[in-house]
């Protein structure tokens, strides 16, 4: 037999027939019942198995254009305000009284009898004997049109400010996008369909897909209020765009679970481009494209902790741009700004995918090589020297300027030691100042401190 569910008591009393007179304490309780459902700010009915209605409180007697509660016993939806609908309603009623299932949280336009539309939020329960069989409806309903009204106006306010607009249906990954959504990034909606949380997924970059998954999990679980995510999604001609997703959980069934999210998806690229320029004018060297001073040393710092921590090897190398000032003095300073771009080329070009160059200003630089020891670093320094001497070889076959050279000192960290970044650069200076004397005395010299 099927269980009766929690309703069951009050069912028994509005399906039970009056009682007869000599029963008066049970008419006593039916008769406050109905006193308390008439109290009640929302429309309730009970059916029976002929979608016939039995009785239903004030709200609802107000709402179908009756004088009375009684007036409604007897009745079915053609006899009232409502009657264009009477059709819908009672296979609704049909399909929950031979299923058995309820059907909650739905919601459906009513005429009411001064003709104004509206929208109800229903609950709809089937309702059985004693014996399990399903014997009738009973509902309940609120007027949820303002809801809808601020939910048009806010969606028109929406589309006239360029936002794309979602509704999500938790449970089915179903999604309604607005045709903006579909535009931001260059498709139309009809190219994304059929749509579902999927059409969301798969223009999603990897990466931030991940990331709004974790957020979404922790709005959920109510640790945020509302959810924020700023990701990049594939246009239609290929790239890769911004957008600034936000939304908020609308609805939870019974159990808590999520059912309905909605939100916006704004289209925030050209921010990340601007954001970009100032971070690049804020952390590199406009010229050379490498890190400026500040933030090379400031990487330096931490290159060090790291070191530290990990109980492994650091170099440095200070590196410096000779005969500059020369080919600024006989070549005009384009040429001399040609033979720094072409130096941090050549040092760039060269380095490992952990390492970091610096320009420290002028004709210094400095290239920071974490886990890196004496041998390999030697190595990478003969490498930096091949590609300056090809770059130097295409610049001089143009007659644009002499030669180029680069004098260059190391200084390394080992496991165990104390030096601080000051005195590692300090060492590598040095290094490097004696590599220039040295060259400049035509013999090499061990440049490293």
């Amino acid at each position: 037999m099927p269980p009766r569910d929690e309703h069951s008591s009050i069912s028994d009393e509005l399906f039970r027939p009056s009682p007869a007179g000599a029963d008066l304490e049970a008419g006593r309780e039916k008769t406050a019942l109905l006193a308390l459902l008439d109290a009640l700010p929302v429309g309730i009915f009970w059916k029976d198995r002929d979608s016939r209605y039995l009785g239903c409180n004030k709200v609802f007697a107000r709402d179908a254009g009756l004088d009375s509660p009684e007036d409604i016993v007897g009745k079915t939806d053609l006899d009232l305000a409502w009657s264009s609908l009477a059709d819908k309603v009672r296979a609704d009623d049909r399909e929950i009284m031979e299923s058995g299932v309820p059907r909650l949280g739905y919601e459906d336009p009513a005429t009411l009898r001064d003709g104004r539309r509206v929208w109800h939020r229903k609950n709809k329960l089937p309702i059985r004997d004693e014996g399990g069989t399903v014997i009738g409806i009973l509902g309940t309903y609120e007027d949820v049109s303002w809801e809808r009204i601020a939910e048009e106006r806010l969606a028109f306010a929406l589309e006239g400010s360029g936002v794309g607009l979602w509704d999500w249906n938790v449970k089915t990954g179903q999604v309604e996008l607005n045709e903006r959504w579909a535009e931001i990034c260059g498709y139309t909606l009809a190219e994304l369909e059929p749509l579902s949380i999927e059409t969301w997924a798969g223009l999603c970059h990897p990466d931030d897909l991940a990331k709004s998954e974790a957020a979404i999990k922790e709005h959920f679980e109510g640790r945020i209020p509302y959810y924020e995510c700023e990701a990049r999604m594939r246009h239609k001609d290929g790239r890769w765009i911004w957008v600034l997703d936000r939304g908020k959980l609308v609805s939870r069934d019974a159990e808590g679970r999520p059912l309905r999210m909605a939100g916006t998806h704004l289209d925030i690229s050209e921010r990340k481009r601007l954001e970009e320029d100032l971070l690049l004018a804020a952390t590199r060297d406009k010229l050379t494209g490498a890190y400026n001073r500040r933030t090379g040393l400031e990487q330096l710092e931490r290159e060090l902790k790291g070191a530290r921590r990990r109980a492994s090897e650091l170099a440095i190398c200070f590196v410096d741009v000779d005969g500059l000032k020369e080919a600024n003095d006989a070549l005009g300073h384009a040429a001399g700004d040609a033979l720094l771009v072409e130096a941090a080329q050549a040092l760039q070009a060269n380095l490992r995918e952990t390492d970091l160059l610096s320009r420290l200003g002028g004709d210094e630089f400095l290239l920071i090589l974490p886990d890196c020891p004496p041998s390999e670093a030697a190595a990478i320094w003969e490498r930096v020297l091949a590609t300056a001497r090809e770059l130097d070889q295409a610049v001089a076959n143009l007659g644009k300027r002499g030669a180029m050279g680069l004098s260059h000192g190391f200084a390394f960290f080992r496991s165990g030691e104390t030096a601080s970044a000051d005195e590692l650069v300090a060492r590598a200076d040095a290094a490097m100042y004696a590599d220039k004397r040295a060259r400049k005395a035509g013999r090499s010299a061990d440049a490293a401190g």
